[in-house]
């Protein structure tokens, strides 16, 4: 089955946790006070460092990111799928110092598990294993990746996610680098590096939509 849009099911399908905060005032001048030291991640599932500290998917606990972020979200809510909510998700947001631009990192933990399934992020201070930063231009982001992006790359398990991105797979993980879109998705036309995000073997896309 195949999906519009290059988003995560946290946009796709989400449904706020009954007494969730967007964000306390706290929380909120912690994002603005934000360190930004790159984040390296890996399709081996590697993600780090944050603040010291490195996170694993399908090992890290919702505790273990609260640890590495030191802070709770800014963000807190469920993830939809089929059959009701499958999942629950963390929102972090910062901002660049002197700038008024704020980028996040998100991570969602399934109900079946309770482990790291999926994490993205729109910040520039992350970057691949490879080397391709957000914000990179295409021709660089293939140069470094070795391939070409793919409209609509194959992540198996029987779901395709619409969007041009330069996918690797690690065992039973997926990472993918979404570029920019540019006009009608038929059409060979995308821009620079917009979103890194790495699947799962639980991820919340193959309980959703296998």
């Amino acid at each position: 089955m195949r999906y519009g849009g290059i988003v995560v099911a946290l946009t796709l399908a989400v449904a706020i946790v009954p007494g969730a905060s967007k964000g306390s005032v706290t929380s909120q001048a912690n994002a603005r006070r934000a360190a930004f030291k790159d984040v390296i991640v890996s399709p081996s599932g590697r993600i780090g460092p944050i603040n010291g500290r490195y996170l694993r998917m399908n090992r890290a606990t919702q505790a273990n990111v609260i640890k590495a972020e030191k802070r709770k979200p800014d963000w807190k809510g469920k993830v939809a799928g089929r059959s009701g909510m499958v999942a629950t998700a963390f929102e972090y947001r910062m901002r660049i110092s002197g700038s008024n631009k704020v980028c996040t990192r998100s991570y969602q933990f399934p109900f079946g598990t309770r482990k790291l399934s999926d994490f993205e992020s729109d910040c520039r201070y992350l970057r691949t294993s490879a080397g391709i930063r957000v914000g990179m231009s295409a021709v660089k982001a293939e140069a470094f990746a070795g391939q070409k992006a793919e409209y609509s790359p194959d992540l198996g398990h029987q779901c395709t996610i619409e969007g041009y991105g330069i996918a690797k797979q690690s065992g039973s993980n997926w990472l993918v680098v979404w570029m920019k879109k540019y006009g009608d998705l038929s059409t060979s036309r995308y821009g620079p590096a917009v979103k890194i995000q790495l699947y799962g073997a639980h991820s919340t896309w193959w309980d959703a939509y296998a």
